[in-house]
């Protein structure tokens, strides 16, 4: 069966601009000179402004396929566990939500009922239970860019992954932000990112 041609050119397009954002990134250097370390001094170095930097950091991040974990642990480094927390979580949930944003308006809603029969057992499964289901998922895939254009494609409603996503972020951010502070903690972890980063 044929696809209409322009839900096709959509698709290319979402695709074209995802690779583009990776080649950027690449091309760049950012992805190789980015780690936590120098995204926290960056951080610091903007004053009050710091936490602005920050959460634009995460959002363009996010839509660039670059890894969460670094500026979870960023924000974790500069912040603190328990404000680290809620600024972690709250970047993380618009860094999410922008992309899934993003995604939609580029590549609009693919996944319908004329996907195979697995995905589309997959996607009424979704529908059926929306915030749950993705809290769920979310809890377990975490920030997931791939995650957050796979349901921008699908007919989720904006406002049930805004929700879902809210939900799911809360325990993997706590998790992660608490651990990367109790590693931080740790003589031999400290030594190590010394060595490390300088």
């Amino acid at each position: 069966m044929n696809e209409p041609r322009p839900k096709r050119n959509r698709l290319v397009l979402l695709f074209l601009a995802t690779a583009l954002a990776l080649g950027a990134v690449r091309l760049s250097g950012l992805s190789r000179g980015l780690n936590a370390a120098t995204l926290e001094a960056t951080m610091r170095e903007a004053g009050p402004l710091g936490v602005l930097v920050f959460i634009g950091a995460f959002v363009l991040g996010v839509l660039a396929y670059l890894p969460g974990a670094i500026f979870v642990a960023a924000g974790t480094l500069a912040y603190g566990k328990l404000l680290g927390f809620f600024i972690n979580l709250f970047a993380g949930f618009l860094a999410v939500c922008a992309s899934f944003g993003v995604a939609r308006a580029i590549g609009g809603q693919q996944l319908d009922a004329d996907t195979s029969p697995r995905i589309h057992k997959l996607l009424k499964r979704i529908e059926r239970r929306p915030v749950l289901t993705l809290a769920l998922i979310r809890a377990v895939m975490f920030i997931s860019p791939p995650l957050n254009t796979a349901l921008a494609l699908s007919r989720i409603r904006f406002r049930d992954f805004a929700l879902g996503s809210a939900v799911g972020l809360i325990l993997p951010m706590a998790v992660t932000t608490f651990a990367l502070n109790w590693l931080m903690d740790l003589p031999a972890f400290a030594r190590a990112t010394q060595f490390l980063f300088g």
